[in-house]
C-alpha cells in the first residue's frame, strides 16, 4: 500500500513539475499570449488539488506565506470602497489574485529541497527558453522596446534573468554541475543586451555579499573567495566600462544617488512619479487612495506617459496607505528575521534567503514589484527554502534529544 502510494505520488509530482515549467514559459516566453498563462496557472491548481485528494500531501498550501498574500490582495480589493478610480483598483486586484493563484501552485508542490530545487531548474529552463527567443526572433533595435517578442518590458526581462543567475549560482553551489555556469553567462549576456542597470547589479551584488559573507567559514575559502570576488568585479567592469550606453547609464545612476543633477529622462521622470506619489499618500496616509490608483491619477490628469511610480514603497503608500504597506513588508520582515536567527556561514542554505530578502527590499525602491510575477516565484521560494530549513532543524533537536535520553 506504502509502495503504490509512493508511486501515485511521484506520478503527479512528475506531472505538475511540468505544469510548472509551462506556466513559468507561457508568463516568460509568452506573457503577450495571456490566455496560455491563465490555462497554465488553473491547471497547476486543479492538478495539484487532485494529488492531494489521491495522495494526501500538499500541507504548505496553508502556509503563513499564502494566507499573507491573500490578506494583501483582499485589502487591494475592499480599498475599492473608498478608491477615486474602482476599475484600476479591480485591475490591480485581479493582478494580485493571479499571483495568489501562483504561489498556490508553488507552494503545494514545494515539500522538500528537491522539489525546491526541481521548480528553480525549471525556473532556469523557461528562463533559458526566452533567451533564445530573444536571441533569434527579436526585432526591435531600441532598447525602451526590446522584448516585444515575448511581450515583456525590457526591465522585467532583465530581473526575471537576473533572479534567475541567483537560482543558477545556488543550483551550482549545491550540485557543484559546470553546466549552472553557462545559464549564468547566457543569462548575464541578455541582461547587458537590455542595459538594465537593476537587472545587471541586482545579482552581482548578491554574489558579492555571499562570496563575502563565507569568508569567515575558513582561511581555505576565505582566499578562493577573494580570487572569484575580484574576477566577477573586473569581468563585470570591463563590460560595463566597453558598453557606452550600460556605462553612461550606470555613470548617471551614480550622479543621481550622490545627488548630483542628471538629464537623463528616465531617471528624472521617475524622480517626478516618486514626487506625485508621495503627495497622494499624504492625502490619505492611513489608508491609500485605492490599489493602483497611482497609474488611474496619472491618466485622469491627462498626463503624456500613463505608468506606474518605478517605486515599490511609493506605490504601495499612495495607493493602501500606511496599513497596506504594513500588510504587504510584513512578510519580507518575518523572512528576514527568520533568516537573521537562522544564519550560518558554512550553509549557502541558510546564506542565500538573508541576502536575497535584504537585497530585493532595497532594490524595490527603483521597481513596482507587488504584482510581479518572477518576484513573488521567487519569494515563495525564498520562503520554502526558509521553512525546510526550520523543518530540519526540528528533526534535528528532536534526534538530538532522543540520543540524549538513550
Amino acid at each position: 500500500m506504502y509502495i503504490e502510494k509512493k508511486v501515485k505520488s511521484n506520478i503527479w509530482d512528475n506531472v505538475n513539475l511540468v505544469l510548472i515549467f509551462l506556466l513559468f514559459i507561457s508568463y516568460l516566453g509568452h506573457s503577450n499570449i495571456r490566455i496560455l498563462y491563465y490555462v497554465a496557472t488553473a491547471l497547476l491548481i486543479v492538478f495539484e488539488g487532485v494529488k492531494i485528494i489521491l495522495v494526501g500531501k500538499g500541507k504548505l498550501v496553508f502556509s503563513k506565506h499564502l494566507i499573507w498574500y491573500l490578506v494583501f490582495s483582499i485589502f487591494g480589493l475592499i480599498s475599492i470602497l473608498w478608491s477615486f478610480n474602482k476599475e484600476y483598483t479591480f485591475t490591480g486586484f485581479k493582478n494580485t489574485i493571479l499571483i495568489f493563484f501562483n504561489i498556490m501552485g508553488i507552494l503545494l508542490y514545494t515539500t522538500d529541497k528537491e522539489k525546491l530545487k526541481n521548480v528553480m531548474k525549471m525556473f532556469l529552463y523557461a528562463c533559458v527558453y526566452m533567451c533564445l527567443i530573444l536571441i533569434f526572433f527579436e526585432k526591435s533595435e531600441i532598447k525602451n522596446d526590446y522584448g516585444q517578442v515575448v511581450g515583456l518590458y525590457f526591465n522585467t526581462i532583465a530581473m526575471s534573468l537576473a533572479i534567475g543567475i541567483v537560482f543558477a549560482v545556488y543550483i551550482f553551489r549545491v550540485t557543484n554541475q559546470k553546466k549552472w555556469i553557462l545559464f549564468i553567462v547566457l543569462f548575464y549576456y541578455i541582461i547587458f543586451v537590455t542595459g538594465s542597470r537593476k537587472g545587471l547589479l541586482f545579482p552581482t551584488v548578491i554574489i558579492i555579499l555571499t562570496l563575502i559573507f563565507e569568508m569567515g567559514s575558513s582561511a581555505k575559502k576565505a582566499v578562493k573567495n577573494v580570487m572569484v570576488l575580484i574576477a566577477v568585479v573586473f569581468v563585470i567592469g570591463f563590460i560595463v566600462y566597453n558598453d557606452d550606453n550600460l556605462y553612461n547609464r550606470m555613470n548617471l545612476l551614480l550622479d543621481s544617488f550622490l545627488g548630483e543633477s542628471v538629464d537623463e529622462a528616465s531617471i528624472n521622470e521617475r524622480a517626478y512619479y516618486r514626487n506625485v506619489a508621495m503627495e497622494l499618500f499624504s492625502e490619505h496616509p492611513v489608508l491609500g487612495n485605492g490599489l493602483n490608483s497611482f497609474t488611474a491619477y496619472l491618466a485622469y490628469n491627462g498626463y503624456w506617459h500613463v505608468a506606474y511610480s518605478h517605486c515599490n514603497y511609493t506605490e504601495l503608500l499612495s495607493g493602501i496607505g500606511l496599513i497596506g504597506f504594513c500588510i504587504y513588508y510584513f512578510q519580507y520582515f518575518y523572512i528576514f528575521a527568520f533568516s537573521l536567527k537562522n544564519f550560518n556561514n558554512k550553509s549557502i542554505d541558510k546564506i542565500l534567503p538573508l541576502i536575497f530578502i535584504a537585497v530585493y527590499f532595497v532594490f524595490e525602491y527603483g521597481m513596482v514589484t507587488y504584482y510581479d510575477f518572477s518576484t513573488h516565484i521567487a519569494i515563495a521560494i525564498i520562503y520554502c527554502l526558509n521553512e525546510l530549513n526550520r523543518k530540519e532543524g526540528y528533526r534535528y533537536e528532536k534526534n538530538n534529544r532522543m540520543f540524549e535520553k538513550s
